[in-house]
């Protein structure tokens, strides 16, 4: 079995709520509210663009921070469902009869569908789930966890120690994921869990949870855990992007364009004058490729306000026309007056490029190389119907990493490491929270 994630994408949902989405499959872990802090991925948004993998939701146990009744109404919203939870989840009256659902005790394995799943005891309620999906082995812990309360009966702790190290040891050597609990609320006692399950388990990269808003405990772990250590640790924030997972060492985006050099890029403004990215080092950038008669072309209004907003705190939008989807006619100075004079845009506009292809500018090709397509939201009026146009073209479009469409926007930190890609049905406001997160 290949243990090296590849083309894999882990959205934080909040918690220890985490989706993956592989080459067939969708999974979802212990779901129960969207929106952490600053924006996420809602469990909406990764539903509607599952385009037609396997969606699995697994529910560790019962606790109201790992399990919402909503779950069981998801059927409504894709097109394939199953469901593998704790025998100790509550299933509504006639779930059982008309959904696939999988109820699972500890040390017990299970086949469901394509997918193999082992499911252990957890040293809380509940089990931890080990799954074998498209050539990957995935951990999620649940509340299986090193519990070190202080102030606890000494035997208490002991016992909890064995009982941690006793399911931990019964584990394969060897996941390409895993998502391990580590709890502020333990104190110093924080990270023993992590820690011993490292010890034990060769993991390609690691997902600290059940944190809730506290972040603080990244700082905690590269205070405490070496640096070889903590190039195994996926280090999340309050952000809807996903991780992008490749090769033998697992980047995430802002980790592999660090990598990279954005500003060793040249464009062309609309008077065809030579323009180098390095110019803009030390802004945070966002980048567009724009065109006039597309359904999206709106989004020249919402730009030109994020960039009144924020430009004096140094954000720049760099307008790149395109009509690589041929809703960009006429010239670059054609294309400027109109946006200037239908939605006021004051912020620059540069030469027409190609997006897409092999004659995409390298700007594009750059960006698109260090990104991936997370999906339409097919919660937008748009959404369902781009998606349609695109897949009677190719019907695995979804797989590449190409521009898709107009106003596909690029965000760039301060360092020229690229915060994220949104597709063009993603929400503004959502947007606007992040840039001024970033700034």
């Amino acid at each position: 079995m290949q243990q090296t994630p590849e083309h894999v994408l882990v959205y934080y949902l909040y918690h220890s709520g985490f989706a993956i989405v592989t080459k067939n499959h969708v999974l979802v872990f212990d779901y129960y509210r969207d929106c952490p802090s600053g924006g996420s991925t809602t469990a909406d948004q990764i539903l509607a663009a599952a385009h037609g993998r396997h969606v699995v939701v697994f529910v560790s146990h019962s606790h109201h921070d790992h399990y919402t009744p909503a779950i069981w109404e998801w059927p409504e919203k894709c097109a394939a469902i199953s469901y593998v939870v704790s025998n100790d989840v509550p299933i509504p009256e006639g779930a059982a009869a008309t959904l696939a659902v999988t109820v699972v005790s500890a040390r017990q394995n299970y086949v469901v569908g394509a997918l193999d799943v082992t499911a252990y005891a957890s040293t809380d309620q509940g089990v931890a789930f080990l799954v074998e999906a498209d050539g990957y082995r995935i951990f999620h812990a649940g509340d299986l966890n090193w519990w070190h309360w202080e102030g606890e009966p000494a035997a208490d702790n002991l016992a909890m120690a064995a009982s941690y190290r006793r399911e931990i040891d019964a584990l394969p050597k060897e996941v390409a994921i895993a998502f391990i609990p580590v709890d502020p609320r333990l104190e110093q006692a924080y990270a023993l869990g992590l820690t011993y399950f490292m010890s034990r388990i060769n993991a390609g990269l690691i997902f600290p949870m059940h944190f809730a808003d506290d972040y603080s405990v990244f700082a905690w772990l590269r205070r405490d855990l070496t640096k070889e250590a903590m190039e195994r640790i996926a280090e999340i924030t309050p952000s809807p992007l996903p991780f992008y997972l490749d090769g033998s060492r697992t980047l995430s985006t802002n980790e592999r364009s660090t990598n990279m050099n954005l500003y060793e890029i040249k464009v062309q403004d609309m008077h065809g004058n030579e323009v180098a990215l390095d110019k803009y080092r030390g802004k945070v950038l966002l980048i567009v490729n724009t065109a006039t008669e597309c359904g999206f072309t709106p989004h020249y209004g919402d730009l030109e306000q994020l960039y009144r907003q924020y430009k004096d705190r140094g954000l720049a939008i760099l307008d790149f026309p395109s009509n690589q989807f041929n809703q960009a006619p006429g010239t670059v100075e054609e294309i400027h007056a109109f946006c200037t004079g239908r939605f006021g845009v004051t912020f620059p506009l540069f030469a027409k490029v190609e997006v897409a292809g092999e004659n995409a500018h390298p700007l594009y090709k750059y960006l698109t190389s260090h990104t991936q397509f997370a999906g339409f939201d097919m919660t937008h009026p748009i959404g369902p119907r781009l998606d349609a146009k695109l897949r009677a073209a190719n019907p695995d479009y979804h797989l590449h990493p190409d521009i898709k469409w107009n106003f596909t926007k690029f965000l760039i930190g301060r360092d020229g490491s690229i915060v994220g890609r949104y597709e063009p049905t993603f929400d503004m406001a959502i947007l606007r929270s992040i840039i001024d997160g970033v700034l």
